[in-house]
């Protein structure tokens, strides 16, 4: 019972649920709507929300620059008089070379619009491409907060943007009878929103000022630039079957897999968020004296289990949620629920290859498990359409999770060697 309470009481423990609160409202509002989305759209219409949605998110992976990454790398290296700086750099690489990226990137895509995303209205792909633009400063936000362990504030802020979401997602979608449409409204609105908060907290909380330091800017482009083939690579592992399937099968079965995967992702902003967000500080703090032991068998191990138990109970709440005419789609969900397991498990040994700026090495190992996704579902999804695109997306998954734990224990081994 005492070593319970300890469990419970620990910080680590309260953060996570404070965090996992948040991401449930800033994060899961999509899921949280699934029985209207299923019950008013066709598996064809989920397929085209999806692929919007894949857009929205290769653009802020990819146009961000790495910017985020690099601000987590530099963060446990300096002061907070230094953060200042580090922070005005950022933000201001973004406001200028991103915002250009994205003109030209948007662009182009409404030129192949057709190809891409079918007879989607180019109004629809503008707007996404405005919320994977917004979402930077949203997220850039949250990630000062989550390290500063300001959990309470974070979660506020998560919350009310998820009420607003939900809230525009039921007036548009049902109200209104908006569809596709009414969902990337909520979305862009919901961001647009949060954004204004952001901008504020960047403006007189942090004091923001645009700078143009040639040198401070190829530095963290530098820094920042080699995490964007590997948030492409994963973007490829997770996201680029949808053309896939669209391209061999139909766009049914794309509504099929992306409504499976939708349930699976629930674990990113419930689960592997929160805990991430939790856990990263203090590990990061205990790298910083030298102590580089995590115990990675323990969660490995512990981890089997328990997904395999989450997978089978989110597939029988699904059955619950949506509507008959997606039924086919319960079979996948355990499938891709483990897939979560491999991602969670993927990162957390790969913190001390984060520490050590060992990038080349992580973008190695994000590139193989992209690789293997890419031509398993070349090969399996003509023959096997949604159920063999799980298949390949596990089996990246896998190769994913061995070659970041080979990387990260060879990491180990040249510590103890040179007397880290």
């Amino acid at each position: 019972m005492n070593s319970f309470r300890k469990i419970i009481d620990h910080p680590l423990t309260k953060n996570f649920f404070v965090y996992s609160f948040g991401a449930l409202f800033l994060k899961g509002v999509s899921f949280i709507l699934l029985p209207l989305y299923t019950s008013l759209l066709s598996p064809e219409e989920y397929g085209v929300l999806d692929l919007l949605a894949t857009f929205t998110n290769i653009l802020d992976i990819s146009l961000s620059l790495g910017l985020l990454s690099a601000l987590m790398i530099e963060y446990f290296h300096y002061d907070n008089q230094q953060r200042k700086k580090i922070f005005d750099t950022v933000v201001s690489i973004f406001l200028s070379l991103s915002f250009l990226l994205y003109f030209v990137v948007v662009g182009i895509a409404l030129i192949f619009r057709e190809k891409l995303f079918t007879s989607t209205p180019s109004v629809l792909i503008v707007l996404s491409a405005l919320t994977a633009y917004l979402t930077f400063f949203q997220t850039f936000t949250i990630t000062i907060l989550k390290q500063r362990e300001e959990a309470s504030r974070a979660t506020v802020l998560q919350v009310g943007s998820g009420i607003i979401s939900i809230s525009l997602n039921v007036l548009f979608v049902y109200g209104w009878s908006w569809g596709v449409a009414g969902i990337i409204w909520s979305s862009f609105i919901g961001v647009l929103l949060f954004s204004g908060y952001a901008f504020y907290f960047i403006l007189k909380e942090l004091q923001f000022k645009f700078v143009f330091n040639r040198e401070q800017y190829v530095h963290f482009l530098k820094l920042g630039l080699p995490f964007v083939p590997s948030a492409v690579m994963l973007w490829l592992m997770t996201s680029a079957n949808r053309w896939i399937l669209l391209n061999y099968t139909d766009l049914e079965q794309v509504g099929y897999y992306s409504l499976a995967f939708k349930f699976s992702s629930l674990f990113e902003p419930l689960v592997i968020a929160p805990f991430l967000s939790a856990y990263t500080p203090r590990v990061m703090k205990r790298f910083q004296t030298g102590d580089y032991t995590q115990e990675l068998y323990k969660f490995i191990l512990g981890g089997i289990p328990a997904f395999i138990v989450m997978g089978f109970a989110l597939q029988l709440l699904a059955s619950w949620m949506i509507d008959e005419k997606f039924y086919p789609a319960l079979i996948l969900i355990p499938m891709l629920v483990f897939n979560a397991y491999f991602s969670l498990m993927a990162q957390v040994c790969a913190y001390i290859l984060v520490f050590q700026k060992r990038i080349l090495a992580m973008l190695s190992a994000i590139t193989g498990a992209a690789v293997i996704g890419v031509v398993t579902n070349f090969v399996l999804v003509p023959a096997y359409g949604a159920m063999g695109s799980a298949i390949a997306y596990n089996l990246s998954g896998l190769t994913w999770l061995i070659w970041i734990y080979v990387l990260q224990k060879r990491e180990r081994v040249n510590l103890r060697l040179h007397g880290h």
